[in-house]
């Protein structure tokens, strides 16, 4: 039996704690003098020796909870022998190469490439082999029964990415990629896995290196030791931008870094960077342009790596997002709460009218991110039309059903309709009824908060088909009502924006909310502006869509379209695998994005050989183990792999009976502890 996490054996120190509880539990009662005893009852000896008996019980269950305890995180297994008897047809045989950005560095990938063609033309003919790409996750390159031909031809189309490999979700996705040749019987299923294994890259715990249901994993190292490289970064605040210029196991050195806003050189400098340090420099007074603007940081280090030599940044300047309040009353007093809210949000920046309602609207370069009206039925019928063309091209509204849409049998743009309550409007004085929402929903804010809010006043309101109900009340009634018009996007509340009806306004989770539903109407957080190499975005047919944060078509950095009409039009996704700016075409407008080399590709180190003997071991109880003497190599594919089989599966009930053990002699103590008190 080996242990996958020994350190957590450490945790066995706690057993003391229970023992040391007991003992502070026994009482030594001093003598004291009486003048006589005769009259007082004698104790009953055996009940005496019953509590003992039951303490022991109670202290034995808290200590075997505990030592369980240690040794589930410790996470012990047991070595089993593979069937020897299984012929080449039983096998099969996955060769995962990485592609991370750091096997760009020397010859790496070329080595990789090596070992696994060495590891395939080693297999019989007959034994069934699957390709497999590791970079941001894993990718099948070819099937689960290739022939050797197939998969030697296969690593040829295989090229470094710029993305990063977590060892420990790799190992983790193993399980689903490896071959199973039927349930009823023992399979041999064996893992070679070629990489330079980057300290970096390696997870916070050890025992997620060990794949599950794997029979047998060969790693197999391309690379030892450290390879020099430095990195650039960037923050840009205002005009300003701060670029830091980090070495890895580095010597000192000069390098000049570059700044650049299109095909411009804007700002250059040289910086001397310490061995192994980091040094940062700014650069203040960037020619901004409002709108977007693409920056890049690039530094001319002479090193293995390329891609993390550019940094780039997307820096909006001075484009606020477009807000229109349509108040209910002419001089605007009921947006008074409203507005107040819009002003606190500080991200996105909002540019924000209010007009009467029946007044003109502003003049716009693109229509308005966002509408908001504090009540639907005060609406004159010339902006009810404007509102319902806004709808029709995309458009996104924040609407109110206020005391006007209360006297109302139809509200104006949507064509909701109130309910017959047999009242004006529902409305509970007293107490008010609470809210409550689907909390999981981008329009609310996170966390189930609005049950602290009380209504005392309601529009009863009924869905239309196709509304999806966000909030109601805890008397079941619609609050909140998300409704598709057009290709544009409504959220409807059944109370105004005041605190009149409800303490929505006077509390907290107010501003919050708008904040909330503003960025799930307008798009504004639905699209990113930053990413690493190998973000996924998924792309659609901007025509059939009714959010405004739809991607409809991605450029990559040269200009090239990165999906097809059909692909776009079937709803596909695409994976940005190396650094740059992409354009991202949305019903918004396009968007620009930029993509940077991952940090932890940067630091090219390996693990020690130590580190490797012990990951090997993890997995393998026979085969040539790295740093014994005998290393690993690609055509060490055991023919008898032994099988680990974890225990945590028998440990797990038989913690879960002891915990409840332990209270149920928890309880039958407290209750002798009671009685003798009595």
């Amino acid at each position: 039996m080996s242990l996958l996490s020994p350190g957590f054996l450490l945790g066995l120190l706690a057993v003391g704690l229970p023992v040391w509880l007991h003992l502070l539990n026994q009482s030594d009662p001093r003598t004291r003098r009486f003048s006589a005893t005769f009259l007082l009852e004698p104790a009953e000896i055996s009940a005496a020796t019953e509590r003992r008996l039951r303490y022991r019980l109670l202290l034995g269950a808290r200590l075997a909870a505990l030592v369980l305890l240690a040794l589930l995180f410790s996470e012990p297994a047991w070595k089993v022998a593979a069937d020897s008897s299984l012929g080449a047809s039983d096998r099969s045989v996955t060769v995962i190469v990485d592609q991370s950005l750091s096997m760009t560095a020397n010859d790496r990938f070329e080595l990789a490439l090596g070992n696994a063609r060495e590891a395939i033309a080693a297999l019989p003919e007959d034994v069934p082999v699957q390709v497999v790409a590791a970079g941001n996750g894993l990718s099948l390159i070819t099937g689960a029964e290739t022939s050797r031909a197939d998969a030697l031809a296969a690593l040829n189309s295989l090229k470094p990415r710029a993305g990063a490999v977590d060892y420990g979700a790799a190992m983790r996705a193993l399980p689903q990629l490896v071959t199973l040749h039927g349930a009823a019987s023992p399979v041999r299923d064996e893992v070679v896995f070629v990489s330079d294994l980057q300290v970096t890259n390696m997870p916070v715990r050890f025992a997620d290196l060990v794949p599950r249901d794997v029979e047998h994993l060969t790693v197999v190292p391309v690379a030892e030791g450290a390879i020099a490289n430095w990195r650039v970064s960037a923050t840009v605040e205002d005009d300003v931008v701060t670029a830091t210029l980090t070495g890895f196991h580095s010597p000192e050195a000069d390098l000049t870094v570059t700044v650049r806003m299109g095909e411009d050189t804007v700002r250059s400098t040289t910086l001397t960077v310490p061995a192994n340090g980091s040094v940062a420099t700014h650069f203040a007074g960037l020619p901004l342009r409002t709108g977007q603007n693409g920056i890049e940081v690039a530094i001319d280090a002479p090193d293995a790596i390329a891609a993390d030599n550019t940094w780039f940044q997307v820096v909006v300047h001075n484009q606020p997002l477009n807000v229109l309040v349509i108040a209910a009353s002419a001089g605007l007093e009921d947006a008074v709460f409203i507005n107040t809210a819009l002003a606190a949000i500080s991200s996105p920046s909002l540019a924000v009218r209010t007009i009467a309602p029946d007044g003109e609207w502003p003049t716009y370069d693109q229509p308005p991110g966002l509408i908001i009206v504090t009540d639907a039925a005060a609406l004159d019928e010339a902006n009810v039309a404007r509102l319902a063309g806004y709808l029709d091209k995309g458009g996104a509204l924040l609407m109110a059903a206020g005391p006007r849409s209360a006297v109302q049998a139809t509200l104006p743009v949507t064509g909701h309709t109130r309910v017959d309550t047999g009242t004006v409007l529902g409305q509970d004085a007293l107490e008010g009824h609470r809210l409550g929402s689907n909390a999981a929903h981008p329009a609310l804010p996170a966390g189930d908060l609005l049950g602290r809010i009380r209504v005392f006043r309601w529009v009863p309101l009924a869905p239309l088909a196709g509304d999806e109900v966000l909030v109601t009340l805890d008397n079941g009634v619609p609050w909140m009502i998300e409704h598709k018009q057009g290709n544009g996007r409504v959220l409807l509340l059944a109370t105004p924006f005041d605190g009149t009806w409800s303490e929505l306004a006077i509390d907290p989770l107010f501003v919050p909310l708008v904040r909330s539903a503003l960025g799930y109407l307008a798009g504004v957080d639905a699209i990113p502006a930053q990413g690493e190499a190998g973000l996924t975005l998924q792309i659609s047919d901007v025509s059939a869509a009714a959010s405004r944060a739809v991607i409809g078509q991605v450029l990559d950095p040269s200009g090239r379209a990165m999906a097809s009409l059909s692909e776009a039009a079937r709803g596909t996704a695409v994976t940005l695998n190396e650094p740059g700016i992409y354009a991202l075409r949305t019903r918004g407008g396009e968007r620009l994005l930029a993509i940077n080399a991952p940090a932890a590709e940067s630091d090219i180190a390996s693990l020690d050989a130590a580190t490797q003997a012990r990951w090997q071991q993890a997995v393998n109880n026979a085969g040539a183990v790295p740093g014994d003497g005998t290393e690993a190599t690609a055509a060490s594919v055991s023919a008898g792999p032994a099988r680990e089989v974890t225990l945590t599966r028998w440990l797990l009930p038989l913690l879960t009976l002891i915990f409840v053990m332990e209270v149920w002699l928890g309880n039958r103590h407290l209750v002798v502890r009671t009685a003798r008190s009595v």
